[in-house]
């Protein structure tokens, strides 16, 4: 059985052997690698993954005012057909 936790940790139980951490982690990717259906894919992301290990992951934070937000949700109001804005004008 085996179990990713997140954050390059899983658990695993193989056999009765408990395993935990990075080993366990390492060895869940390797057993998913393993049931990809082409080689090309499996080459594919087993490239990807090791990539990714020696760098942190990409997070993306976009900072939007407020007052972009109100604008941005009246021109989508405005973009509406006529008869679709008179009914959600009714709904709310």
């Amino acid at each position: 059985m085996l179990a990713s936790i997140g954050h390059r940790n899983a658990v695993a139980v193989i056999y009765g052997v408990r395993l935990s951490g990075f080993a366990a982690w390492f060895l869940w990717r390797g057993i998913y690698v393993a049931k990809l259906p082409t080689f090309s894919r499996k080459l594919e992301v087993a490239i990807s993954w090791a990539c990714s290990i020696p760098f942190p992951p990409n997070i993306v934070q976009l900072g939007l005012s407020k007052q972009q937000t109100v604008k941005a949700e009246s021109e989508r109001a405005e973009a509406q057909p006529k008869d679709t804005k008179q009914i959600h004008e009714y709904q709310t």
